[in-house]
């Protein structure tokens, strides 16, 4: 199989190595010069455990793209980047491509489902990765990964479960799309920002779980969702974040990647998405969106772009 994976950071990457490792041909799409040059010439170096894997392949540049032909096209880039790049993928991918989205938030897959229809395959993941260099990416921790999509059938998800198998992750496959996001945004909604704004990974959080603040937080949230129509269970919201924060307790969380790499987070589609559905039912949510400011405020100290 052929696997064009559009962005090269710490999940991109552990996705790239991890399926080059199991013999498919995978080759990058990145935004910028000098990651292209990095990965060509150094590659990308995954550490897992006391092993460490180097991957070297074809980069090209977005800005570039004329045609992709590929079997999967992974899109891995952030959620305000994805948004902006699946109208143009959709203008200059072959049609017989499979769009896999891995994003954070709910925004990008709608567009994503939009666009591609029954070629277009959602993952939530519960992989942990984080950068420590330019080309350099520990994977700190793994789960069950989630297969699931609004239109593609279910033998097009199996294939490609088949697939992440064969490279060593692990996943399942269900069935109700927005459920499984709704239960992954509940899940980053309180994982990203506090790990973010106390620099902190992923396991330190085991402390929070019985403040008020992560209690009332989970509450507002969940009171949104009921709104939205989906019902979960505080106690269930509770036990999966249990579960992830000691699958991952070495990993750091993509938001305080973001914000020490100076880059822009995805608050907007985690707790701004959260504040938006709030203020159209009428919902108070006084802790997200204290927690929503203060991101933004040190987006703004850490000098973000």
């Amino acid at each position: 199989m052929k696997y064009l994976i559009i962005g090269a950071g710490s999940i991109g990457s552990l996705l790239g190595v991890k399926l080059a490792l199991a013999g498919n041909k995978v080759e990058f799409v990145v935004k910028k010069r000098n990651s292209k040059r990095q990965i060509e010439n150094n590659g990308i170096i995954l550490f897992e455990g006391d092993k460490k894997f180097l991957l070297k392949t074809k980069t090209y540049l977005w800005d570039n793209l004329r045609h992709l032909e590929a079997d999967y096209v992974i899109v891995a880039v952030k959620s305000h980047h994805a948004t902006t790049i699946l109208p143009k993928l959709k203008e200059i991918i072959y049609t017989t491509s499979k769009i896999v989205t891995i994003q954070n938030g709910i925004t990008p897959h709608i567009i994503a489902s939009d666009l591609f229809e029954d070629r277009h395959i959602i993952i939530s993941l519960k992989e942990a990765a984080y950068k420590f260099d330019v080309n350099k990416v520990r994977h700190a921790g793994s789960g069950v990964n989630t297969l699931t999509s609004f239109n593609a059938p279910r033998n097009v998800m199996e294939e490609f479960a088949e697939q992440l198998a064969s490279a060593g992750i692990r996943t399942q496959i269900k069935n109700d799309a927005m459920e499984v996001l709704y239960r992954k945004l509940a899940i980053n909604c309180i994982i990203n920002p506090l790990t973010a704004l106390f620099s902190i990974k992923n396991g330190k959080l085991v402390k929070f779980l019985n403040s008020y603040l992560v209690n009332s937080m989970i509450s507002e949230i969940l009171e949104v969702f009921e709104e939205e129509g989906v019902s979960i269970s505080k106690d269930e919201i509770m036990d999966n974040l249990i579960n992830i924060i000691k699958d991952t307790r070495e990993n750091k969380s993509s938001m305080l990647q973001d914000i020490e790499w100076k880059r822009k987070t995805e608050i907007e589609f985690l707790t701004g998405y959260i504040l938006e559905r709030a203020a159209e039912y009428g919902v108070n949510t006084p802790s997200n969106r204290i927690i929503y400011e203060l991101i933004k405020q040190l987006e703004v100290v850490r000098g973000t772009h």
